[in-house]
């Protein structure tokens, strides 16, 4: 009986290390940030070029909401954050384009369940042009875990 505390925390970080959520509990925001877009987090280089931020729930916390466009990427609802502006099928970014702000400059914000999926759209966004995106580092699940509020709305996915 003396192990099985233990053995459910194996388990939950193996869970949470196949979900890319393992860094994602921390509380205290890495230092990071880009000087010439103002931007938190740390940078991510894309292939072929440009830079994504990857933000942990209290750096996308201190943000001002009216500033971002949230955008989750993730086929499987389990909520959502407030102001969720876009939900989008990670496989049918290119092709959506179009529901992205205009502005190359905006603040876009993309998030899934675990963290995996917003990286390649954030990724691909980077690579459309966009200069000022962030992905949020282990998903709505690290977000709802560090105790932040999630609303469950009837979506549209694009």
């Amino acid at each position: 009986m003396k192990r099985l505390p233990l053995l459910i925390a194996v388990v939950i970080m193996a869970f949470m290390a196949a979900c890319g959520g393992g860094s994602s509990t921390s509380s205290t925001p890495p230092s990071t940030t880009a000087s010439s877009t103002q931007m938190p987090g740390t940078p991510v280089t894309v292939e072929g070029g440009g830079t994504y931020w990857s933000v942990i729930p209290a750096q996308l916390h201190s943000l001002h909401p009216s500033d971002l466009f949230l955008v989750d990427a993730d086929t499987a609802y389990i909520g959502e954050i407030a102001n969720t502006a876009l939900f989008i099928n990670p496989d049918n970014v290119s092709q959506n384009l179009d529901k992205f702000p205009s502005d190359k400059a905006a603040k876009i914000v993309v998030y899934c369940a675990s963290g995996m999926k917003s990286q390649a759209v954030a990724a691909t966004l980077v690579k459309a042009g966009y200069t000022r995106v962030m992905q949020l580092e282990g998903g709505i699940i690290a977000w709802m875990n560090q105790g932040y509020p999630t609303t469950n709305k009837t979506r549209t996915m694009t």
